[in-house]
């Protein structure tokens, strides 16, 4: 083997290691955001409101607003809700839960105040197949809206 070649492995080598080295540390999207849930009870205490309802409405945010997510809401575990409900939420094409769909069913639990309730990212949620776990571990609700009438 020449000095040249040996220096060619060498630097073919020392690449490798440092490409696979950074390809390893890059966050992947399920780790850019690891959401770690509280049990019912803590989400429960930390949050502002908790309701149920379907999602009616979503805006996305813009350069001047946040997102916007307006729900019908049948039961209510905490706070001031009302029958129509909006929060501030990211709506749309985000990477961290909730994501939320028109149409669909969720238990949100939102900080914030009266005025201006916010779904973070990672906040706690149920939707789906879960809901049925989620309104057994938060008990009788406070409030309850009659179905809609067709």
């Amino acid at each position: 083997m020449t000095r040249r070649s040996v220096g060619a492995l060498l630097a073919l080598v020392l690449g490798t290691a440092v490409l696979s080295t950074s390809v390893a540390l890059w966050p992947s999207a399920a780790e850019a955001c690891s959401c770690a849930w509280h049990d019912v009870p803590a989400a429960r205490d930390q949050a502002t409101h908790v309701f149920e309802g379907v999602l009616v409405n979503a805006t996305p945010r813009n350069d001047d607003t946040p997102g916007r997510a307006t729900f019908r809401v049948d039961r209510v575990w905490k706070g001031n809700v009302s029958r129509t409900f909006t929060v501030q939420a990211r709506v749309g094409l985000v990477m961290c839960p909730p994501h939320l769909e028109v149409g669909q069913r969720y238990i949100l639990y939102t900080t914030g105040t009266d005025a201006a309730p916010v779904v973070q990212a990672c906040s706690r949620y149920a939707a789906g197949d879960s809901l049925v776990t989620e309104r057994t571990a938060l008990g009788r609700p406070m409030q309850t809206y009659p179905a809609p009438r067709r």
